[in-house]
């Protein structure tokens, strides 16, 4: 889970491109906090990140509903006017706010348990490990 520096520095990092970008369109706007949102959840992805996320999703939207309602000179975020769907599909804005988890792969696994099963010495069973190892790795 991110810490609340990383929270905030990803917050105001955004905050200072919706700032500059007033006055361009919502296109443009989203050219530039994509990249940024891309690698900012890639990097945080494995781990309990879902509230962090969803917190930093919900405010993004809202953030691009009242860039959208400014450009328009109208009050509100449009909550009415654009759903959710429409502001991923249509304008492309980030939406993979995903938390992954990550298993071993069976082979590992399977090579495990059966190791565990040999009765080695503790030596010759890392060097069994790493020679398997290899093998995997070279397909």
């Amino acid at each position: 889970m991110p810490k609340l520096k990383k929270w905030t520095a990803i917050l105001a990092k955004l905050r200072e491109i919706f700032r500059r970008n007033k006055s361009q369109p919502v296109g443009r706007v989203i050219e530039l906090i994509n990249p940024i949102l891309r690698g900012w959840v890639n990097y945080f992805a494995v781990g309990h990140s879902g509230r962090c996320f969803t917190f930093i999703e919900d405010w993004v939207e809202k953030k691009i509903r009242r860039h959208m309602m400014r450009a328009k000179k109208r009050k509100g975020f449009g909550w009415k006017r654009w759903s959710r769907e429409w502001l991923h599909e249509v304008l492309g804005l980030f939406c993979d706010y995903r938390v992954r988890y990550y298993a071993p792969s069976p082979t590992i696994r399977l090579f495990s348990s059966f190791m565990s099963t040999l009765s080695f010495p503790i030596s010759s069973r890392n060097r069994l490990v790493t020679a398997a190892t290899r093998q995997s790795c070279r397909g």
